[in-house]
């Protein structure tokens, strides 16, 4: 089993994986519209 600490570690990388898929989706979405 994985300690609560390497969790956490685990969860803050997949959030900043997250926020950059979300920030690079954006980025494309806009640039479909022009």
């Amino acid at each position: 089993m994985a300690t609560n600490e390497e969790l956490e570690k685990r969860i803050e990388t997949l959030e900043k994986e997250v926020k950059h898929l979300k920030a690079v989706l954006q980025y494309q979405m806009r640039n479909k519209k022009k």
